[in-house]
């Protein structure tokens, strides 16, 4: 299996931040932060039907604690 870079996506759930997950998500696997763990969980599915692998992290981005929190461990080659 190959392993595949990885890139964090910040606003993922609309707008400008879920088309780059969608366009990122034919190269990379995606790691995308929003508030609304509802649409993070639309975008992984659209993300996996189309082969590609998302992990939804919801999680306010105005918080920095729980970014930190939330990225622990995260490898980004993108951000």
């Amino acid at each position: 299996m190959t392993v595949r870079p990885v890139a964090v996506v910040t606003g993922a759930s609309r707008g400008i931040g879920r088309a780059a997950a969608l366009r990122l998500a034919g190269r990379y696997d995606i790691v995308a932060l929003a508030r609304t763990a509802k649409a993070l969980g639309t975008l992984a599915q659209e993300v996996a039907r189309a082969g590609g692998k998302c992990t939804p992290i919801p999680v306010d981005l105005a918080d920095s604690d729980a970014v930190e929190k939330a990225l622990a461990g995260v490898a980004a080659d993108v951000l």
